[in-house]
């Protein structure tokens, strides 16, 4: 069960790598930023660290200092500590992440990563009437088995 979600937070994550990625191209038209991108898409380790020398050789030194820990390849741990000067972090535990999920606005994160939230949250100790009947899961289960096939999961149905 939780391995769902796991794997619907990744594509999230891959998500926001992408809309960093075509970010940077509308700030740096000139630059190679979508070359970065799909370089940084192919998931091998040598790419990945070639898309970051790329945008490194054009980004601004202050956004550099915001962006990279985002895509760098670096623990969890080393990226909040690469960000607790410049942004506000708030450390939460994963059910405090959970109900983030499970709280924001419609649209936030695809209806995937929310059904599978949902579907997780009994086990964590979430309660509500958004949480997802025990009844679902033969159908949770068969929507993540089919998802390779059609793509529907992964990408929400609709894309969100």
């Amino acid at each position: 069960d939780l391995e769902l979600l796991r794997e619907a937070l990744e594509f999230e994550v891959n998500a926001f790598h992408h809309r960093l990625f075509f970010f940077l191209d509308f700030l740096y038209p000139n630059s190679d930023a979508l070359t970065a991108w799909n370089n940084y898409a192919h998931g091998d380790r040598d790419r990945r660290a070639y898309a970051l020398e790329l945008v490194d050789n054009f980004i601004d030194a202050d956004l550099r200092e915001l962006l990279f820990p985002a895509i760098e390849d670096i623990a969890v741990e080393e990226r909040i500590e690469k960000w607790e000067d410049t942004l506000t972090i708030t450390r939460r535990s994963p059910k405090e992440w959970l109900q983030q999920v499970l709280d924001a606005p419609e649209g936030a994160y695809t209806r995937w990563t929310v059904h599978c939230a949902r579907f997780v949250g009994p086990a964590v100790g979430i309660r509500g009437p958004y949480v997802t009947s025990p009844r679902c899961r033969p159908l949770c289960r068969h929507a993540a088995a089919n998802a390779g096939r059609s793509g529907a999961a992964t990408a929400g149905g609709d894309g969100r």
